[in-house]
């Protein structure tokens, strides 16, 4: 019985050495130690880093950090587990022995980095046998790719000016507690505060200005939709002086 059971450890054993050794990259992760103190980490301040780590000519799309302390800092092994996620658009070069439409040709590709206290992350092969690969990372690890269309350079944000801190300044006068953490966000729409569990969530324009920042194109729609009631208002006085005019001439006339 114990030979039996032996044998297929073993066997187990086999299929999934093959699975490994049919897909060796996907064992592989890509991680780095997180810039800084890990007990002190800056996410803002850490973008610079980050984007290296993402690749070249990586351009920021959005960062969410969770769980960040009133100085703007996160201790990243704290047993709440803090994470900060960046997402990233950077060029991808396409192979040049696949037409277009098929892999051929230059694009774009979103990137994710997350920062967080190394550890492992568990990861699903493609191999001829299916099996899951838990590997290890050290802190900051590309969670994956995906495809990403031209126009999504619509939406790089510039490295955020605002620090965290500056946030949390602005939330304490609103009333929130100085010992709870926030999620803060930074993308195409500004800042966004917010403490899970409460009512307390602020959101910010680039400028650190309470109030969500405006997209170009609802700017440009609001002008257009201003320049329409303008000329609506016009027309209107226009058409009020018409008849002013009219009733003076026809006062004139009977007045005769």
């Amino acid at each position: 019985m114990n030979g039996a059971r032996f044998l297929s450890f073993l066997m187990v054993l086999l299929f999934l050495l093959m699975g490994l050794w049919a897909c060796p990259d996907e064992a592989k992760v890509i991680s780095a130690d997180p810039p800084g103190d890990r007990a002190r980490y800056e996410p803002f301040a850490s973008l610079s880093a980050v984007q290296s780590f993402a690749g070249p000519g990586a351009e920021l799309l959005s960062v969410t950090a969770r769980f960040v302390r009133a100085d703007g800092t996160m201790d990243l092994s704290a047993e709440h587990g803090p994470t900060v996620l960046y997402i990233f658009l950077r060029p991808r070069p396409g192979d040049p022995d696949l037409p277009v439409g098929a892999g051929g040709g230059s694009g774009y590709e979103k990137v994710q980095v997350r920062v967080s206290a190394p550890g492992y992350m568990s990861r699903k092969s493609t191999g001829s046998i299916n099996v899951k690969i838990n590997s290890s990372h050290k802190g900051m690890v590309i969670l994956g790719t995906s495809g990403a269309k031209k126009k999504t350079r619509k939406k790089v944000v510039p490295p955020p000016q605002c620090t965290p801190e500056a946030l949390w300044r602005s939330a304490v006068e609103s009333g929130a507690p100085k010992d709870a953490v926030a999620v803060i966000g930074y993308g195409k729409n500004g800042y966004s505060f917010r403490i899970e569990g409460t009512d307390i969530e602020e959101n910010f324009d680039f400028f650190c200005k309470p109030g969500r920042e405006r997209s170009a194109k609802s700017v440009d729609r609001d002008d257009r939709r201003a320049a329409r009631k303008a000329e609506k208002a016009i027309r209107k006085e226009e058409k009020r002086l018409r008849r002013e005019e009219k009733k003076r001439a026809r006062e004139k006339r009977l007045g005769r």
